[in-house]
């Protein structure tokens, strides 16, 4: 079982005009250190081109959501990019705020906060109504990903003594039933759905190290995808999109 201890993110999600352009949003608990960042000599200097934005901009008339300081917690603000309007608080009221990130349509916000000294899972419309806690269970819950059809939420959670993924689906009742996709030895975090949304593409800890595995939303199928080299973790995986192969995944490692 690795150490755990905290990493922090700036989590921001962008939804532009009718169609969604989303950003994956992070702010929240990860499970080792972030790799170092090169060191450079007291005498070195590093010069960052930065290219002129393009007049309009290509996000004008896009909504920005961002992981922000409010009052002595955290919350979450809407942007109107590139117009003048002001801020507008969608959620607010938490000590921590993680992962956030948009509904397929745009029109939700399923995010990880940290409130009365636990993490859950919530959810908030685009126009500030329906905040809604979707998991009420005193372990860890991070991580959400929504299904393509936007129907289930993916999420980690420290349940049973170890991390693994959970899936929930929100009924027409309006209940929220929760069940197991993995059940492992070592943490499974960071799930992400395959365009078709057959699959779960994951981060799975094995032999002292973070690999890429993948299972079917059922929890039938497990699979390894990558494999460490054993010198850096498998992080983060990302579907291209419209492939339906499991080989399609683009990876960040550690």
């Amino acid at each position: 079982m690795p150490h755990i201890t905290p990493r922090r993110f700036v989590a921001i999600a962008l939804v532009a005009g009718l169609s969604l352009a989303a950003f994956a949003a992070l702010r929240g608990a990860g499970l080792d250190e972030a790799p170092a960042t090169a060191r450079l000599a007291p005498s070195a200097r590093v010069v960052t081109a930065v290219p002129p934005t393009p007049t309009p901009p290509p996000w004008l008339g896009s909504v920005l959501a961002a992981a922000v300081p409010l009052g002595d917690g955290e919350g979450i603000a809407l942007y109107d990019v590139g117009g003048d309007g002001p801020a507008r608080t969608l959620a607010s009221g938490f000590d921590e705020v993680g992962r956030v990130t948009w509904s397929p349509d745009g029109a939700t916000l399923a995010f990880a906060a940290l409130r009365g000294a636990n993490w859950d899972i919530y959810q908030v419309a685009r126009d500030c109504t329906g905040m809604r806690r979707l998991t009420e269970h005193p372990a860890h819950d991070a991580w959400p990903a929504w299904s393509p059809d936007g129907r289930q939420v993916a999420f980690t959670s420290y349940r049973d003594d170890t991390l693994d993924l959970y899936r929930l689906t929100v009924d027409g009742s309006g209940q929220t039933i929760v069940e197991r996709v993995t059940t492992s030895d070592g943490p499974a975090i960071e799930p992400a759905w395959s365009p078709d949304g057959a699959w779960i593409a994951f981060a799975a800890w094995a032999d002292g190290g973070y690999r890429i595995e993948a299972v079917r939303p059922n929890g039938t199928d497990r699979r390894v995808v990558f494999e460490s080299d054993g010198r850096s973790d498998m992080r983060d995986p990302t579907w291209s999109p419209g492939c339906l192969s499991r080989r399609s995944l683009r990876l960040s490692t550690g």
